[in-house]
């Protein structure tokens, strides 16, 4: 989340160093850099940028390392030096200086430059909406709303502290990146999260009545549980059952990092995904050995910051799972007769945007709050709150201030007699991310329960049989397609039990069933039979022959542009005329022809193995363009296995910008034809 300062660190890193370490600068930057160790790396760029003779990329370097570890306004100079001294399309860092203006309260110039984005590359939804909300913060704290925000002084520790949920009447459960020695004695908390150089997040109980205000002090904090916060890596936030029998915690999971391997071994760097664990109380009150819930996906996308309805059968979550709408969405999941979770579908465009929602939280009454950097918002995160269910919500409501404020406002917590928790980092905290208790006048009791007026649910109970022999089979692939909105969502089939899926009345349906080498099965669901609580329907299957395709090898030729066939380890060829929508990852109609052209060469060789890479060109962030390539390939294999290859033959990777096929790298001028040469999709056989 949001970190301190790197003082110290800088100390430590170049006090008295000699002449010849300071030549080995540049990598060792660059080393930190990449591997996500931000608070390590600025030191280091700004001792470059004392030099006669710099790179500009350095300003562009170390402003992204202090944006990440919350240092706005340094950002904002050294991004201003670089796009100065640059006259490449930086689109995206124009909007980040605009944001980050208006982050700190400089709505002024914040308009500046997004009026500048504007006026060079087109106006948008995404700016206009950017462009209101600085108007609207004047507004907005002209006329506050009844609640009272104070900070818990007892739950901050001066570095991140958040995510505040009750737990019982008189305990608090959170989590903190502080290092409380007194009460949790653990490895992992040392300073080795070099993002920012502070510890790990673990999750804590405070135990105590906080008063109205937050300052009631003898809160006593203890370790939540041993087990649980053994974990190496981040920890929290929580969310618990009715019963507080079962909690649901997000966690982060330490991925190899392919990319600089060379690293890995001296340093704990690399990229990380969040996961959704879930653990459960034995008879001594003690939480056992907690484990993964079924739709985590640690190789594809993040999932964390889970919340549950009252029946703790519904859980709402934060994913950057393929099929959203933006960077991170809400989704929610609905759980199985068997006990696990449904396959995730997501809550819609009426809460989501093509920007980050996060951290939703559920109140009794069905009302949602949520985070957003779509919405018209203060700056930052905003907090939001909708009435609703599932993917059918209410126009979403900005919280106003002083519940909002400039800087990052998230996890709002409403209890039913109106006081509550909420995290930010806005100015005046304790520390980085301070949680902030709060109390509405306005609601003296609780609300009655109301109605919420909104279609319900369609569950739709699939299973897939052999067709000849009339036996239930397991791992066939099952798609649904909403005609709708066009979203795909999938799930494998369970011989034992249906796999299930949630349909939305007044929208039609295909649902698909694929296993390579057996005949496709596809069946329409109109709108006319959405009207029961649940639809069961049984797909069937049957063995067919698989032709290939005519032997041609000179069609095979000039497809793959090999020159020798059959193809050998190593050879790549480049699938021309692959494109996707700017910032998008999803296969369009005309890069479907392409790849159906491709899956047909797969079939032609059966013992063909291929990675299909994507590659971006040097625009736009590193991380960005990797997460986004990463993205596409992801997307063009899933496409494959949807035709009948086998994914055991497709390995997805991306790239970015590291393999650039001409001088076209960062501060480079070139023109559109030469970046086009590097944004490619290619194939490079593994196996034959």
């Amino acid at each position: 989340m949001k970190f301190f300062s790197i003082i110290l660190i800088y100390l430590l890193c170049f006090f008295s160093l000699s002449a010849q370490e300071r030549d080995a600068y540049e990598p060792l930057a660059n080393q930190r850099f990449y591997t996500f160790q931000y608070a390590y790396a600025a030191p280091i760029y700004e001792k470059l940028l004392l030099r006669k003779k710099i790179n500009n990329e350095w300003f562009y370097k170390l402003g992204f390392c202090y944006q990440r570890t919350d240092q706005y306004a340094k950002a904002i100079a050294n991004y201003k030096q670089f796009i100065q001294k640059d006259t490449s399309d930086h689109r995206d860092i124009v909007l980040q200086i605009a944001d980050l203006y208006k982050m700190i309260g400089l709505c002024d110039s914040a308009k500046y430059y997004y009026n500048w984005y504007s006026s060079k590359w087109g106006q948008s939804t995404q700016i206009t909406q950017r462009i209101k909300g600085c108007d609207m913060v004047a507004v907005w704290m002209a006329n506050p709303t009844a609640f009272v925000v104070r900070n818990a002084i007892p739950l901050n520790s001066g570095l991140s502290d958040w995510g505040a949920v009750p737990y019982s009447k008189d305990t608090v459960v959170f989590m903190s990146d502080s290092v409380r020695a007194s009460v949790i004695k653990n490895d992992k908390n040392s300073f080795d999260y070099r993002w920012n150089g502070n510890a790990f997040f673990n999750l804590y109980t405070a135990i105590g009545i906080l008063k109205d205000t937050g300052m009631q002090q003898g809160i006593k904090i203890n370790n939540f549980s041993p087990l649980i916060n053994r974990s190496a890596l981040h920890i929290g936030p929580a969310a618990f059952t009715k019963a507080n029998d079962t909690v649901y915690f997000t966690q982060t999971y330490q991925e190899s990092n392919n990319l600089y391997a060379k690293y890995k071994k001296r340093y704990l760097v690399g990229s990380r995904r969040l996961e959704i664990f879930a653990a459960v109380k034995d008879q001594y009150g003690n939480w056992r050995q907690p484990w993964r819930i079924s739709f985590n996906n640690k190789n594809a996308y993040n999932i964390g910051h889970p919340t549950l309805n009252t029946n703790g059968d519904i859980m709402y979550f934060t994913a950057d799972m393929p099929g959203g709408i933006g960077g991170t969405d809400i989704w929610y999941s609905i759980k199985n007769m068997d006990g696990n979770w449904g396959e995730p579908m997501n809550c819609g465009n009426a809460v989501n945007t093509v920007d980050d929602e996060a951290y939703p939280m559920l109140n009794a009454d069905g009302s949602l709050y949520f985070a957003s950097k779509g919405h018209i918002g203060m700056g930052g995160f905003d907090i939001f709150s909708t009435k609703g269910s599932n993917a059918n919500w209410s126009s979403p409501t900005n919280m106003g201030y002083p519940v909002n404020s400039p800087r990052d406002d998230f996890h709002f917590v409403m209890q039913t007699n109106g006081s509550g928790y909420l995290s930010s980092n806005r100015i005046g905290g304790l520390g980085s991310d301070d949680i902030y208790a709060f109390t509405s006048p306005e609601i003296k009791a609780p609300p009655p329960a109301k109605k919420i007026v909104a279609p319900s649910p369609c569950i739709l109970a699939v299973k897939v049989r052999n067709k000849t022999s009339e036996v239930f089979i397991d791992s066939i692939i099952i798609r649904l397609i909403n005609k709708c909105s066009s979203l795909s969502y999938a799930a494998y089939s369970n011989a034992q039990s249906y796999s299930t899926f949630v349909l939305t009345p007044g929208c039609k349906y295909q649902l698909v069933a694929v296993k390579f080498g057996m005949e496709a099965d596809t069946v329409l669901i109109g709108e006319d039979e959405i009207k029961n609580d649940t639809i069961f329907k049984v797909l069937e299957l049957y063995k067919k022959e698989v032709k290939p395709v005519p032997a041609d090898e000179e069609w095979i030729k000039k497809f793959t542009g090999l020159k020798v066939l059959p193809p050998k380890p190593n050879d790549k060829f480049i699938l021309r005329d692959i494109y996707y929508d700017l910032n998008q990852h999803f296969i369009r109609a005309d890069a479907a022809k392409i790849l159906d052209t491709l899956a047909m060469v797969i079939r032609y060789y059966p013992t063909l193995e291929i990675e299909l890479s994507s590659h971006t060109d040097s625009r736009s962030s590193d991380l960005y363009n990797l997460t986004l390539s990463q993205k596409r390939a992801i997307a063009a294999v899933e496409y494959l296995v949807g035709k009948g290859i086998d994914r055991k033959r497709l390995v997805a990777k991306g790239y970015g910008e590291q393999k650039l096929i001409n001088a076209c790298k960062n501060g480079v001028k070139c023109t559109e034809e030469q970046h086009q040469k590097n944004r490619r999709t290619e194939v490079r056989v593994l196996k034959f």
